[in-house]
């Protein structure tokens, strides 16, 4: 400031100094080309030392190319002469760089990253002096490819994209630090795009469609594994209603014998059969109703056989042998438990005493073995 008033008064001192000339009257004053050279200096000097710093910008000042430790606000300044002002911008910058990566299963991937980001104010002149003014170029753009690149091989192509708002926040990070270092602000950081190659993208379709093929076979197993469950709950449920109606049966036989005050007995003589029960381990003896008795239900039941003075354990079958296609009337079949001998044409009595089970038709004499083998153990309860 005081070069430039001492400049000013120079200029005005030579302006007049300039105008004065000396003729036969004496010195006067008088306008002349002469002058003009003192306005000149006058607009260098002024023109040379002032400054303007526009809006956004931080005005960094060199002497002989020496940075200064002040820097200047964005508007009017004075300045001496051999002094530079450099205009550092100070704004929110954006920038987008393309680039390629690799996954860490060692996938191309081209990403294209964008930020925004700006100088810190009051270190523009350590930016000037360390960098210059082309710190993106030297600092900003490196950091962004070195930061993508050492993340997205952190990551398998899937999870590139399946972790992309992780892998961001990472890389955000990152150069937050790394710029940090050289008084630059990271404003913002995205990533905007990530592209792979042809087969990786076919590959990753194929995996989706067979991830929903999977799915869908899994629901498929799961319904009939519902329905089967529900097929089973069915069986279940059956079989305790026959098992319950067996039961009853049971119980509707004991209650008949208590009311009659005696078991419900058949007497009569044993008769002829087609020996079957023989050939399987369980020898019978074959007995046909009275007419005057009221036959019971088909089935089969627990029973006691009287013979020579003695009380058998004894199963019985009340029906018509459908296993064996009896074309004939009922009968009562018995076996007679531990015993086995020859009965015919003998006259015996035999008292039902539980309903064991509903008479029915095996498909083969080997199931109707495995059952009387069953049958047997139940009426030894």
């Amino acid at each position: 400031m005081t070069f430039l008033v001492i400049g000013i008064i120079l200029a005005l001192v030579a302006f007049v100094a300039l105008g004065v000339c000396k003729d036969g009257t004496g010195y006067k004053w008088k306008k002349n080309k002469k002058q003009f050279l003192s306005i000149f200096a006058l607009v260098v000097i002024l023109f040379g030392c002032t400054a303007s710093v526009p809006t956004g910008h931080t005005g960094v000042v060199t002497t002989f190319g020496k940075v200064e430790n002040f820097t200047l606000e964005a508007g009017f300044h004075f300045k001496l002469p051999w002094q530079e002002v450099v205009k550092m911008d100070n704004r929110t910058q954006k920038a987008a760089v393309d680039l390629t990566c690799f996954s860490s299963d060692i996938q191309e991937v081209t990403m294209k990253y964008s930020i925004n980001f700006q100088i810190e104010k009051a270190n523009a002149q350590t930016i000037y002096k360390t960098i210059g003014t082309n710190y993106y170029e030297t600092i900003v753009s490196p950091r962004i490819e070195e930061a993508v690149k050492s993340v997205a091989a952190q990551y398998t192509a899937e999870g590139l994209v399946s972790h992309r708002d992780e892998m961001g926040d990472k890389i955000k990070i990152k150069l937050t630090e790394e710029l940090r270092e050289y008084n630059i602000e990271l404003v913002n950081a995205a990533i905007e795009n990530l592209d792979f190659t042809d087969e990786f993208t076919n590959a990753v379709e194929a995996k989706q469609v067979a991830e929903q093929n999977k799915i869908k076979a899994k629901t498929e197993a799961e319904q009939r594994v519902i329905e089967a469950n529900a097929a089973a709950e069915v069986k279940k449920v059956e079989a305790q209603a026959k098992a319950e109606a067996e039961l009853i049966e049971a119980e509707a036989t004991a209650k008949a014998n208590k009311l009659l005050g005696y078991d419900f007995s058949i007497e009569g003589r044993v008769i002829e059969g087609n020996r079957i029960g023989r050939t399987i381990g369980s020898p019978t003896i074959n007995q046909r109703f009275p007419e005057s008795i009221v036959m019971p239900r088909f089935g089969v039941y627990k029973s006691v056989t009287y013979l020579d003075g003695r009380v058998m354990p004894s199963v019985t079958n009340i029906g018509v042998k459908p296993t064996v296609d009896y074309k004939d009337s009922p009968l009562a079949e018995t076996h007679i438990m531990d015993f086995d001998g020859d009965l015919y044409g003998r006259t015996l009595r035999v008292s039902l005493l539980d309903f064991i089970r509903p008479e029915r038709r095996f498909d083969s004499v080997g199931e109707l073995k495995a059952q009387l083998d069953k049958d047997k153990i139940a009426a030894k309860q």
